[in-house]
């Protein structure tokens, strides 16, 4: 009798850790990655741990379950509920509408005529870092964007610190690209050590308040200086964009 009870207390175990096994090792998988993302991100996020759980994981869980379909009647419930909720993930990710545009109108909204007067124009600032892989098509799109508006009606400030990927090169390619296109700007690169901090570490929010100031700089420069003003101010920073965005109304 003892015999029994000591197998099936061995045994319980084993079943508890096959069954959650998999749920296991996703877990393992999205935090290993949320700590390789964050490390090199400079910042921590839940949504690192949702991103390879939610595009990874379940697809390839639910992709190894359907590999051993044909012993569906042996299954357990539990993993065919389990089974069941992947697929719908799948399928939600594969044919759900896609996430509506954060602008109030569609890009296929008329664009609105942009003025050749003294405050019908645009102040880019842009804070970059690490921004090899973007830039192709982000100077792409600001010099198209620029066009559109007429280079005598943007300025593009960019400041940029630290970048160890290229960037630096890059940017000083787009200068001499906007100077050819007519185009005022101001590009500042520096070299140097990166600190890493915490999200919310007072020494890193001082730094971005920092740089923020030194790519407004022309702003105050040019007021003061020339008594130019602008009508719409934007930041930017390393992201993709269509450049006819920034000319979308925004809600007020």
């Amino acid at each position: 009798m003892m015999d029994d009870d000591s197998s099936r207390m061995c045994r319980r175990p084993l079943s508890v850790t096959h069954r959650h096994g998999a749920l296991l090792a996703c877990t393992g998988f999205s935090l290993t990655t949320a700590a390789f993302l964050a490390y090199h991100l400079h910042y921590f996020s839940i949504f690192l741990v949702y991103l390879p759980f939610a595009l990874i994981c379940i697809p390839a869980l639910t992709i190894f379950d359907a590999t051993y379909l044909s012993s569906w009647d042996r299954w357990a419930p539990w993993r065919r509920h389990r089974f069941r909720i992947c697929v719908l993930w799948c399928l939600f990710i594969l044919f759900a509408p896609t996430y509506p545009s954060s602008f109030p109108l569609s890009k296929h909204a008329p664009i609105p005529q942009i003025t050749s007067s003294k405050n019908g124009t645009y102040f880019i600032a842009a804070n970059l870092y690490n921004s090899a892989k973007v830039l192709p098509s982000w100077t792409k799109n600001m010099k198209l964007f620029s066009e559109h508006v007429g280079p005598r009606n943007v300025f593009i400030s960019i400041y940029e610190s630290n970048s160890q990927d290229g960037t630096q090169d890059m940017l000083r390619k787009f200068r001499d690209e906007l100077v050819q296109l007519g185009v005022a700007n101001k590009v500042v690169t520096e070299a140097g050590t990166r600190g890493r901090w915490d999200l919310d570490s007072p020494r890193r929010i001082s730094y971005m308040a920092q740089i923020r100031n030194k790519v407004l700089e022309p702003l105050r420069v040019m007021a003061d200086r020339d008594g130019r003003t602008f009508e719409k101010v934007i930041f930017f920073n390393d992201v993709y964009f269509d450049w006819s965005e920034p000319l979308h109304p925004q809600s007020p």
